[in-house]
């Protein structure tokens, strides 16, 4: 519907002032969708002939992971480490580039490398739903290394800004790694508090 509506703007007002919203609308809705040539085309078209655009720097961040998508890692890569020199402040920015760079550190199995962009992602994460899903990435990490220990760490943050159902099935399960760690004094402490 997004897509659609966007296309209506395009099409019916293309000297409108919301022209450039509508090619990043058509363009993130297209990624987030699996059509990344769609939306390589419409980065690419906002970045061309929208320089002025306040998406711009966002859809540089989006191209680039629309190429790691595409299979073009070194692309990718090298266009964060370009956009990370400008050093950027904006947390919803920080928020992609972290995710992009977990993505790309998981492909090239640099694992401290995931734990670590994740962790910045979660810092960043402007709701906690999204730090509700980054927590879940790494707890998943962290069990398929079965490493119970970090995955007790992110169990306790994801109880800390996770839904009621969410946080009750984190705080069982971070008891079943204590328990199986041997830290029975931090279960008893736990179930004190």
């Amino acid at each position: 519907e997004a897509i659609e509506n966007s296309k209506l703007i395009l099409e019916e007002y293309p000297n409108s002032k919301y022209i450039d919203d509508a090619v990043f609308i058509i363009a993130k809705a297209s990624f987030l969708r699996d059509e990344v040539a769609i939306a390589e085309s419409h980065f690419n078209l906002l970045i061309r002939d929208y320089p002025e655009s306040k998406f711009y720097s966002l859809s540089e961040i989006w191209l680039s992971y629309t190429h790691f998508r595409m299979g073009m890692v070194d692309s990718a890569k090298t266009s964060l480490e370009i956009i990370q020199a400008g050093k950027p402040k904006n947390k919803e920015k920080l928020y992609i580039i972290h995710n992009v760079l977990a993505e790309i550190s998981k492909e090239i199995d640099s694992t401290e490398q995931v734990y670590y962009h994740y962790e910045l992602a979660a810092e960043n994460a402007a709701s906690n739903s999204k730090k509700t899903s980054t927590f879940g990435k790494l707890i998943k990490i962290a069990e398929e290394d079965q490493d119970k220990e970090r995955a007790s760490i992110y169990l306790e943050k994801l109880g800390e800004v996770a839904p009621d159902n969410i946080r009750i099935d984190s705080k069982m399960q971070w008891i079943i790694y204590q328990r199986e760690l041997g830290n029975f004094d931090k279960i008893i402490d736990e179930i004190e508090s």
